[in-house]
């Protein structure tokens, strides 16, 4: 949903001029377990255009931030 929501894997990508890696941190509601981390880093299909994240991990908590926190790192490609 967070590519979804940032849209860099829906456009398809005729050369690529300079590679960026984006950081996102996402708050969520519930509880996060290993197997939703292993379904984020396999990513998704968008367009037809298989998208997946550099990588995934769960953060440490922190005593002001009660809701579990993800880093998600992307490889956005820059045309």
């Amino acid at each position: 949903m967070l590519f979804l929501l940032r849209g860099f894997c829906s456009k398809a990508f005729t050369s690529i001029i300079q590679p960026i890696k984006g950081a996102y941190i996402a708050t969520i509601d519930g509880v996060v377990n290993k197997q939703h981390l292993i379904a984020i880093s396999e990513g998704t299909v968008i367009d037809g255009v298989h998208c997946s994240p550099d990588s995934v991990e769960l953060l440490l908590p922190q005593p002001a931030i009660l809701k579990p926190r993800l880093r998600i790192v992307v490889l956005i490609l820059s045309v």
